[in-house]
């Protein structure tokens, strides 16, 4: 693999899953079902608003993100 320098620079540590533990894909699963959820009402509304696909959703991710967070641990 290569290196990715934006990671190092951060000291970012990347994982792998292993194929016969299903934990780690669960909790990415329940995430990415709960980000999807936060995230439809606005995606949905932005794009009926406007012809075209937009992408106004992503600047909402840093406040939704630590919400879905804070919500596994409670």
């Amino acid at each position: 693999m290569g290196r990715n320098v934006a990671a190092e620079e951060h000291k970012t540590v990347t994982r792998r899953g292993r194929t016969e533990i299903y934990r780690n894909q669960a909790i990415v699963e329940i995430f990415s079902k709960t980000l999807a959820g936060r995230l439809f009402g606005f995606q949905n509304g932005e794009e009926m608003a406007k012809t075209g696909r937009s992408i106004a959703w992503v600047k909402t991710l840093p406040e939704v993100v630590p919400g879905c967070i804070d919500q596994r641990r409670n």
